[in-house]
């Protein structure tokens, strides 16, 4: 048995139908239609939220029940959405330069920022204050700005703080401090198309920049569970890099883009294993602490999707006991969605 088997789940318990409204001001191509572009488990686990053409749907993954539609605000494609932390908004940003908030009871917007400029907005997150308070969202787009968006300001089309200038080129996504692990937000890590992985100290109002493999796109990064180590996706690699000093730690490889799409690397929740979803729709897997992977093809689960994986995400906590199998041990429960419109639950 291989051992990633027994921790990362290879079978698919829900295909999520997503049954959503038809808008008549909805008149994508089909191509356009079928493509799920993100999909996140809430703080909790207990709801799916996932970002289909220009619509929101929470759902319960294990059940495949749509609780709510969210709809009406996106004039494009809906590319990021969070959650916030006591479940009561969702935060949204797509194609068409908005960053919009959510009532996640109401299904209404009771927000929305207007100041990100080009191409869209790629990223959103919800900031934890000190007080616990979740006041701030941060969003980052094709303008090469991280703007920062004060929820009980009035104030529509000025960010409380805009970190312009910065990059070169498009900044294409966030990572949080304390995001994996429950606590404040003091760092804001941002990734862009010029090569280049950006951490805003909030605390102390400084930054630090790091250059990976000479300016290659950086599409997505995500935080390790102490918030010591940042994974960089990149076209053709995935970087483990210590935060602190820059360093490239280890380097996984192998995965298929010859499209050069864009490709989201995650870790497991106790970060043991590197877990990416390719362009032809295998799921990718890498051991962090064993060499039996390192700097090779990936351990694989084929055939995952019918085409590109948009992103992979696991559940913050839970975890289903394998059977024979899985040697009684914990899976964690997994997320997918891909450009074939289809979302997915793994258990």
């Amino acid at each position: 048995m291989t051992p990633w088997s027994s921790i990362v789940p290879t079978s698919v318990s829900q295909t999520l139908t997503l049954r959503e409204r038809v808008s008549h001001s909805s008149s994508s191509s089909t191509a356009q239609v079928q493509v799920v572009n993100k999909i996140r488990f809430n703080h909790t686990g207990d709801y799916a939220v996932v970002c289909k053409n220009r619509a929101l749907f929470l759902v319960n993954p294990k059940t495949d029940l749509c609780l709510k539609t969210y709809e009406g605000a996106h004039a494009r494609e809906v590319r990021d959405a969070s959650s916030s932390r006591d479940n009561s908004k969702l935060a949204s940003v797509g194609g068409d330069k908005g960053v919009f908030v959510w009532d996640v009871k109401t299904g209404q917007t009771v927000r929305r920022f207007i100041g990100h400029d080009a191409f869209g907005v790629n990223c959103v997150k919800f900031l934890l204050g000190a007080s616990n308070e979740e006041s701030v969202i941060v969003s980052c787009g094709f303008d090469r700005c991280v703007k920062f968006w004060d929820l009980r300001s009035n104030r529509q089309h000025e960010a409380m703080e805009t970190v312009g200038s910065q990059f070169s080129d498009a900044a294409m996504d966030l990572t949080l401090s304390g995001g994996r692990g429950g606590g404040k937000t003091n760092e804001v890590t941002a990734c862009s198309i010029d090569g280049t992985v950006r951490t805003f100290d909030i605390r102390k109002g400084e930054l630090r920049v790091d250059t990976l493999f000479g300016q290659q796109p950086v599409t997505a990064v995500e935080n390790s569970a102490d918030d010591r180590l940042v994974l960089a996706t990149l076209p053709k690699t995935v970087a483990l890099m210590d935060k602190t000093t820059g360093e490239v730690l280890q380097t996984f490889s192998g995965f298929n883009n010859d499209q050069n799409v864009v490709l989201r690397a995650a870790f497991t929740p106790d970060d043991r294993y590197v877990v990416l979803g390719d362009a032809v729709g295998d799921i990718c897997i890498w051991d962090v602490l064993s060499n039996e992977t390192l700097n090779s093809q990936p351990l694989r689960i084929p055939n995952a999707h019918a085409k590109s994986i948009s992103n992979v995400c696991f559940h913050p906590s839970e975890a289903s006991f394998g059977g024979k199998g899985g040697g009684g041990r914990k899976k964690h429960l997994m997320l997918s969605c891909a450009a074939d419109g289809l979302a997915k639950f793994w258990s």
